[in-house]
């Protein structure tokens, strides 16, 4: 939940609240907090309140509790613990397969394949010249010292995964 986000669900849950002439001590207690929790939350002093908090104090102000959970996500970025769960299993799923790919030479031979060739990435062909200095300098590498080359090529791909992995969910990041 970005920081905009909190700020938006706070501003929002204001405005109702005011407008159904609710006031931040009675909405407190029927959350089930101290009475000062509401007036707190809204001016930015409660950083981070747990969903369930979120979800209570919707239903309290009246909204359908089977709406609550979409209307908290789509609206405000806000999700379950489950749905966080469910999300941290996918993007894990999906690491553990970035990471088998990773490790298939047939795979990353293919990627470097496409990644130089002119027809399919021109703007990438300006680098071929130094991709091909790093290939020769590595094969020369394993001819004179194979375990050093070994740690180069595993150092390489823990780096060339770890851009990759920052890179897909920076870009996960954009998309919400």
């Amino acid at each position: 939940m970005k920081n905009t986000d909190l700020d938006y669900f706070r501003k929002s849950m204001y405005h109702i609240r005011t407008l159904k002439k609710v006031g931040s001590r009675e909405l407190s207690r029927k959350i089930g907090k101290a009475e000062t929790y509401i007036s707190q939350f809204e001016r930015g002093l409660i950083k981070s309140p747990d969903y369930q908090i979120c979800f209570d104090i919707m239903k309290e102000l009246g909204f359908a509790e089977k709406d609550i959970g979409r209307i908290l996500f789509d609206q405000f970025k806000i999700m379950s613990p489950e749905a966080k769960r469910e999300q941290e299993n996918i993007e894990a799923a999906e690491d553990k397969q970035l990471l088998e790919k990773y490790n298939d030479p047939v795979y990353l031979e293919e990627v470097i394949t496409s990644l130089l060739s002119k027809d399919k990435n021109p703007g990438v062909f300006k680098l071929e010249s130094k991709v091909y200095s790093i290939a020769n300098l590595t094969i020369d590498l394993i001819n004179s010292d194979i375990d050093i080359a070994e740690k180069l090529i595993k150092d390489m791909g823990t780096m060339v995964l770890n851009t990759s992995l920052n890179a897909k969910r920076r870009h996960k990041v954009d998309k919400t």
